[in-house]
């Protein structure tokens, strides 16, 4: 038997990973229901690039979108920063309290989020927007809020909370474990590559080459598994786990979910 078909679409796993919106729509951080106030301030930062290799980002809650640009020379880092709550004098008097510490050091350009280790039921959230080489290498830390990696071709190192993940024309190896949330988006691998995803509570709904050669495994503990437009050899399919070849397999795939559904296409 070649699929098992799960009753799940990429679409609605996009819809489901986009549910995160920062401060201007939906909080992504604790709120007991009362922070109908906010206050709101901007931050940007830029960088020529020398022998720095990556972009690291330590995010607590909001959104990160990381963007490779072709043909650029530095990294930019902006967004926004905003605390919600129950007053208007209260949101401006706790703002100072969130900040974004970046740094530019030898090897990589760094983005953290700081703010009081008790919210108090206030949220605060920093929405980050980065462009950078497309060839640099990614590593996103994110508590609450959807990340975006959007035309990278590098290392991706990508661990999340409560928010899920979205990969839009990726090229690279990439590392990703998120709790609960969902994986969405284009991947190619590379030549030898590996790409190694694990998801708690949610679901990966991958888009591939037809021509990707890498030794193939998808695993669930409760849900189910759906491939469609891929030609495997070696296949071997249980209710809970596909495994198989696709291409030489040069490089590796692999997918674990414990809960939620995992559907891969050739493109």
């Amino acid at each position: 038997m070649k699929r098992l078909i799960i009753g799940i679409a990429l679409p609605a796993l996009l819809t489901l990973c986009l549910v995160w919106m920062g401060c201007g729509g939906s909080s992504t951080g604790p709120d007991d229901g009362d922070n109908t106030y906010s206050a709101v301030e901007d931050f940007y930062y830029s960088f020529e690039v020398a022998d720095q290799s990556g972009v690291r980002v330590e995010a607590i809650s909001g959104t990160v979108t990381v963007r490779g640009v072709s043909g650029v020379d530095s990294v930019i880092i902006k967004g926004t920063k905003c605390v919600r709550a129950p007053s208007q004098e209260d949101a401006d008097e706790r703002l100072p309290g969130l900040d974004v510490i970046v740094e530019n050091v030898t090897d990589e350009v760094s983005a953290r989020t700081t703010q009081p280790s008790d919210t108090e039921g206030r949220s605060y959230e920093v929405d980050y927007e980065i462009t950078m080489p497309p060839e640099m290498a990614v590593m996103v830390s994110s508590v609450n809020g959807t990340i975006t990696i959007q035309d990278v071709a590098s290392d991706l190192t990508i661990s999340s909370t409560n928010g899920g993940v979205v990969l839009d024309n990726f090229v690279g190896e990439a590392t990703i474990n998120v709790v609960n949330g969902t994986v969405v988006g284009d991947v190619t691998l590379p030549l030898n590559g590996e790409i190694v995803i694990v998801v708690v509570n949610g679901g990966v709904g991958l888009e591939i080459p037809t021509e990707t050669s890498a030794g193939f495994s998808a695993r669930v503990t409760n849900g189910g598994i759906s491939t469609s437009g891929l030609a495997f050899t070696d296949l071997e399919t249980t209710s809970t786990s596909v495994t198989g070849t696709l291409g030489d397999g040069e490089g590796i795939i692999g997918i674990t979910v414990t809960n939620g559904t995992i559907l891969v296409t050739g493109t």
